[in-house]
């Protein structure tokens, strides 16, 4: 990977180049072990080395390292831990920084979780045909949290989504109803992965923003009918608001195709 103008007193590069190869989404990590306990609460320096712990463990099950990180969101509930953020990574990344930005939201998905760090790493820079039909290794399927700890692929070619809404709703009880808003919402997304000549299968990581993480369990409702045991990776944060105010949710997905 080429790290472009990379900021060193802030940690981070403008830009990285990276040939295509192999790619692996990492779900948003929070300073959970292995039995989904919270570690390090109110610690925010404990709870990052927890989040890299876990991003360590998943790189290490795909055949990576975290210097193969080219790019992250970080979440976190309160920017004033940004400057420890970043003199941490100083020594997580010893050569270079991935590009990222630094966000602060609401709420994260684990109640006391201060941080949560989505991930794409870049594991083989070898150049393939980016029209190979993709071979995709889904990592630790966790049915009961909607999701994968990382998704594998090799080959296809990668589609990035707008953020999609359940749109123009009814009036009446409707409108406020979560679990029809996501499957709305889905059906919009499927459409526009169609009309990139793939499928709603093809989604291997997506963003989802939440009004109120409190619908978290309704959406993994719906993402286990969706998707089965073929989880995206996905990171969910609670934001104070959506374009309109009738709005619950908002997901943005990356898909890879044929």
């Amino acid at each position: 990977m080429k790290m472009i103008s990379p900021v060193s007193e802030s940690a981070y590069s403008k830009a990285v180049v990276a040939e295509y190869g192999t790619l692996l989404f990492i779900s948003g990590q929070e300073s959970i072990d292995q039995n989904g306990r919270l570690i390090a609460p109110g610690d925010f320096n404990g709870q990052i080395q927890q989040v890299w712990n876990n991003m360590r463990a998943i790189l290490d099950k795909a055949g990576g390292e975290l210097d193969k990180i080219a790019t992250m969101t970080v979440y976190t509930t309160e920017r004033r831990w940004g400057r420890q953020f970043t003199s941490g990574r100083k020594e997580i990344f010893k050569h270079g920084f991935p590009a990222s930005a630094f966000v602060e939201a609401r709420k994260l998905r684990t109640p006391g979780a201060l941080l949560q760090i989505p991930a794409i790493a870049v594991l083989d820079e070898r150049k393939r045909n980016m029209s190979e039909s993709p071979e995709k290794i889904f990592i630790d399927p966790l049915p009961e949290l909607g999701q994968s700890r990382a998704v594998k692929v090799h080959g296809g070619s990668m589609v990035f989504l707008a953020g999609h809404t359940a749109g123009e709703m009814p009036n009446g009880s409707e409108v406020f109803n979560f679990t029809l808003q996501a499957k709305r919402t889905f059906d919009r997304i499927k459409t526009s992965i169609e009309s990139a000549g793939g499928r709603l299968s093809d989604i291997v990581s997506m963003s989802v923003f939440m009004t109120d993480m409190r619908h978290v369990s309704e959406f993994q409702n719906v993402l286990r009918d969706l998707f089965g045991d073929n989880l995206p990776a996905s990171s969910y944060v609670e934001v104070s608001h959506l374009a309109r105010p009738e709005l619950l949710l908002e997901i943005q997905p990356i898909a890879i195709v044929t």
